[in-house]
């Protein structure tokens, strides 16, 4: 499943402007020092702090699908440089679960589709962003091009911080408190209570442009 695709999302994330990381990264320096006297919904994680977004996902049982469709798609290679700056929305396994469910697909099925690549590419964001620098009705520019989430209030008593909503208008995720903020070198992590889905239109036009760069 290793698209050719791979290696340009990593010349994209490395290229992110290191100024503007460093900003995020300050103010989440300072949320670090004040989390006590902080909302508790805005605080950082009590994760500890990972050198990268693969230490984090190898270290974590609970996201061993995110990390296992990271490495199949190639991903992993993208965000693995401690100095790429992005925001990975990142399902649990249970999450994944549900979907598949939903979906009424297997692991192995999922794994296997050319829409896994697009899919994992729609919950990285190539911003830093922790939950206080958001707001409802923000849009998140994604990895896959033209094709933004949008942030939204969180579902009362859903134990979630905010509500990520797809473009597409079936899908949705939350975004976990106390699993918020994880820092991972330059990035973060937001664990988040589904999988999201980008419009099946999305889907089938990248699919078929990456058969078309295959067959050139």
């Amino acid at each position: 499943m290793k698209s050719a695709f791979a290696l340009a999302f990593a010349v994209l994330l490395l290229a992110a402007p290191s100024a503007l990381a460093a900003r995020r990264l300050q103010q989440i320096g300072v949320e670090l020092v004040s989390a006590q006297i902080a909302p508790a919904q805005y605080t950082v994680s009590a994760f500890p702090l990972y050198s990268s977004i693969p230490e984090f996902a190898a270290d974590q049982a609970e996201f061993s699908t995110f990390e296992l469709a990271l490495n199949l798609t190639g991903l992993i290679d993208s965000v693995s440089d401690s100095d790429v700056a992005v925001t990975v929305f990142a399902p649990t396994n249970a999450a994944f679960e549900t979907f598949l469910a939903a979906q009424k697909l297997s692991l192995e099925d999922l794994l296997d589709s050319d829409y896994l690549m697009p899919i994992i590419m729609y919950h990285i964001v190539p911003d830093v962003l922790t939950t206080n620098m958001m707001y409802v009705g923000e849009e998140l520019p994604t990895l896959l091009a033209n094709t933004n989430l949008t942030v939204a209030a969180a579902t009362p008593d859903s134990n979630t911080v905010y509500k990520i909503l797809s473009e597409n208008t079936d899908s949705s995720a939350g975004i976990i408190t106390n699993m918020n903020n994880i820092v991972a070198g330059m990035s973060l992590v937001q664990a988040v209570d589904a999988v999201l889905v980008p419009p099946m239109s999305v889907l089938q036009a990248v699919v078929q442009k990456a058969d078309e760069t295959t067959a050139a």
